[in-house]
């Protein structure tokens, strides 16, 4: 087993989360440690948002208030990659409003996710 201060969390979390997202750089070693735990500790399903034939809808995030076309780069790239499959990407800033930038890629502001379950 991987000698990380994170894997007790981690299964931790597990006893009472049903989805864990684990986000970090690249190349750093999260995927083997998800294999890991999921091998061993906490038999679960290993899923990574790397295999297009999962995914229908994404989400990339921006610590700035202004975005781009170039933030849609790898929504672009996936949209591409799983076709029919791909229903919406989303990139959330810190952004005053909402933003369509081309057929289902938009732009939201963070503050639209705490009104998504009102109403």
């Amino acid at each position: 087993m991987l000698d990380r201060a994170i894997v007790a969390s981690l299964v931790a979390a597990l006893a009472d989360t049903p989805v864990i997202f684990l986000d970090g750089a690249r190349q750093k070693g999260k995927s083997t440690l998800v294999k890991a735990i999921t091998a061993g500790p906490y038999p679960a399903r290993y899923l990574t948002l790397d295999d297009s034939t999962l995914l229908a809808a994404a989400i990339e995030t921006k610590a700035s208030a202004s975005v781009d076309t170039k933030d849609f780069k790898g929504l672009r790239a996936l949209a591409e990659d799983a076709g029919d499959r791909f229903l919406r990407g989303i990139v959330l800033s810190s952004g005053p409003t909402a933003v369509p930038f081309a057929a289902n890629l938009h732009a939201l502001p963070t503050a639209a996710l705490w009104g998504l379950g009102q109403g």
